[in-house]
């Protein structure tokens, strides 16, 4: 369900109050007792960019198995093909053409595009391309991500299709580019396939230039914290929520087998600037979460943030009770 801000409770034109408007949504939200009293605590808190359209459009760097290509057919609904990049109904790579006429172009944007997605890298989109656009990006819990990539078993790029096993799969050579794909993709170098990069910095230079990247992001969301990144996206961009039909959660394979203890623990060796960022990345999350709520409830958003005039009431929930959807 979704709310307009400047109704009222009857559903009338009628203007009403800051404070009634709240007790409006909040009711609309199911909270039952409001407290505007319970502030979240920002003494640490991380501000969320303000969004500005004219540095370019959103895009989504798609790192496969976080839920992007859930998003990007978000992204199909609440946008006419004529305002996405590209214009891909999936999020793939960008072809040779367009990268070509980009490139061509010096990274010219058409100006009725809102959003785009791709499966490619900060340092490619930015660096190569150097492309006019906002990248975003979805993040996912390392050892969740381990087992679904491994699982899918449709990206022959990482080796598991004829791996077989765990164990064989982390030894196999063709997974070893892929062992830290989320940090690859969202640092400044590489190539917009995994297992086609060049040499890339160490890992240490890695996981700086991805937290700086994170910081600098208008949004990120977190794949297990779905319903909160839609709505701190929302939020962010100004954006019209989709109805509970098109309210999409991520896709979870039904899947029960675990990462051995002793691969997860080389995993966790080999990997460690995976974990690395997804700590740094969640530590970010919860503050900007804690900033749309304190902007909220305070009526305190800065100067430039894009009016939310439409609420999804599950955001409510989130905002005035504080609940964790």
């Amino acid at each position: 369900m979704a709310f307009r801000l400047g109704a009222s409770p009857q559903g009338t034109d009628d203007s009403i109050s800051s404070s009634e408007s709240s007790r409006a949504m909040a009711t609309l939200a199911g909270v039952k007792h409001l407290s505007l009293s319970n502030k979240p605590d920002l003494s640490s808190r991380r501000e969320i960019p303000v969004f500005n359209a004219t540095h370019g459009p959103p895009f989504l760097l798609h790192i496969l198995k976080t839920g992007g290509t859930t998003l990007s057919d978000m992204f199909s609904v609440m946008f006419s093909p004529d305002e996405i990049v590209i214009g891909s109904n999936r999020s793939e790579s960008l072809p040779g053409a367009v990268r070509t006429a980009l490139r061509d172009g010096g990274g010219v944007m058409n100006p009725k595009w809102k959003v785009g997605f791709a499966h490619e890298s900060y340092g490619y989109v930015t660096g190569n391309l150097k492309l006019k656009v906002q990248p975003i990006t979805i993040l996912r819990e390392p050892t969740l991500h381990f087992r679904s990539v491994y699982k899918a078993g449709v990206f022959g790029h990482c080796g598991q299709k004829e791996s077989g096993t765990f164990e064989k799969w982390i030894n196999n050579p063709a997974f070893k580019p892929c062992q830290n794909i989320q940090l690859a993709t969202l640092c400044n170098n590489g190539t917009h396939y995994p297992n086609e990069r060049s040499r890339l910095p160490s890992m240490e230079e890695m996981v700086e230039q991805t937290k700086r990247n994170l910081v600098e992001m208008p949004w990120f969301g977190l794949t297990e914290r779905w319903a909160e990144s839609m709505c701190l996206m929302y939020y962010t961009f100004g954006w019209k929520p989709l109805l509970n039909g098109e309210w999409k959660p991520q896709r979870v394979r039904n899947d029960n087998e675990q990462i051995p203890p002793h691969i997860l623990a080389v995993l966790k060796e080999r990997s460690w600037g995976e974990y690395a960022i997804y700590d740094f990345a969640t530590e970010l999350f919860d503050g900007r979460v804690a900033q749309m709520r304190y902007e909220v409830l305070n009526n305190a958003a800065p100067s430039g943030r894009p009016a939310q005039e439409v609420w999804h009431t599950d955001c409510l929930a989130l905002i005035f009770g504080g609940k964790v959807l």
